[in-house]
């Protein structure tokens, strides 16, 4: 009997350096995760805050894109009325030179009419006049071919500033477009990815799309296998060319889960619905056909 009692409380002492060896280890487990958890939200701040900085610099160029496109307008004002009056101005000088020409040939016929009666009028006194005229008419054929060349120049100024506004009204959408998307979370209806990595552990994944792709947080993706719905994941950190998601265990049906080179497929679901999916069926995606067969979002 003291043998057998002997024998009990050995078995007890064992248990007992058993357990606690056990207890040792999942507190250093525990510690562990703990530690790359703070590690993680330190990582996700960092992330915030270099996405805000973006953000702000982006909006500074579109404050300046801005800034450009005002000064471009003035510089097209500007030569718009320059243009207008250099037409003016070439309006005006036509009208005199023709004045100038019908001026020019009344004299000269005159002229003609006064060869054999020149009277008390010398002939170089006329020679003169005529003289006189053909000389102004020269300035004014000069003055003309100067302001249209001065208003083709402005035509070419104009087409010129015309484009440069183009590009920079084209610019500051381009700009406006990211800076909304920033603002309002857009994320684009049937954008994929695949599914780059799974921890189970911690339940979540690992997507192929990213900031670039114009993928969004808190956005609800459903995974597909073979061309069938399997179970949703929800982003909840969008890097530059990944993102992470959060699984949603119970939207998966039992025995099956989300695996490397699954599908990720955005419907345009924001909200995830809590209730499981019925056993030995898929999750259904974006609709369901009268027969029960689940379709997905087409390429």
């Amino acid at each position: 009997m003291a043998k057998i009692f002997s024998g009990l409380t050995l078995l007890a002492a064992l248990a007992a350096i058993f357990f606690g060896f056990q207890s040792k280890e999942l507190v250093g487990k525990l510690q562990v995760a703990a530690q790359r958890e703070h590690d993680d939200r330190l990582a996700t701040v960092e992330k915030l805050k270099k996405t805000e900085k973006e953000l702000a610099a982006t909006k500074d160029e579109l404050t300046a894109a801005k800034d450009e496109l005002t000064k471009t307008k003035d510089l097209l004002t500007k030569a718009e009325a320059d243009a207008k009056k250099a037409i003016a101005d070439l309006a005006d000088a036509n009208m005199k030179k023709d004045a100038a020409e019908a001026q020019y040939a009344t004299v000269k016929k005159s002229f003609d009419d006064l060869k054999g009666l020149l009277g008390d009028k010398e002939p170089a006194q006329i020679l003169a006049t005529i003289t006189e005229m053909e000389t102004a008419k020269k300035d004014l054929t000069a003055k003309v071919a100067a302001l249209e060349n001065e208003v083709a120049t402005g035509k070419i100024a104009i087409e010129e500033l015309t484009k440069q506004k183009k590009v920079t009204e084209e610019k500051i959408a381009s700009k406006e477009k990211v800076i909304d998307r920033y603002q309002k979370n857009i994320m684009q209806k049937g954008l994929r990815g695949h599914v780059l990595a799974v921890n189970s552990g911690w339940g979540f994944c690992v997507l192929s799309i990213g900031d670039r792709q114009g993928a969004a947080a808190n956005k609800i993706m459903i995974v597909a296998r073979n061309g069938q719905s399997i179970g949703k994941v929800k982003i909840i950190n969008v890097e530059t060319s990944q993102s992470v998601a959060d699984i949603i265990p119970s939207s998966f049906v039992r025995g099956t889960y989300v695996e490397p080179g699954d599908e990720v497929i955005f419907t345009g679901e924001d909200k995830v619905r809590e209730e499981p999916a019925p056993a030995g069926t898929n999750a259904p995606a974006a609709s369901t056909t009268p027969s029960g067969v689940t379709e997905l979002p087409r390429h």
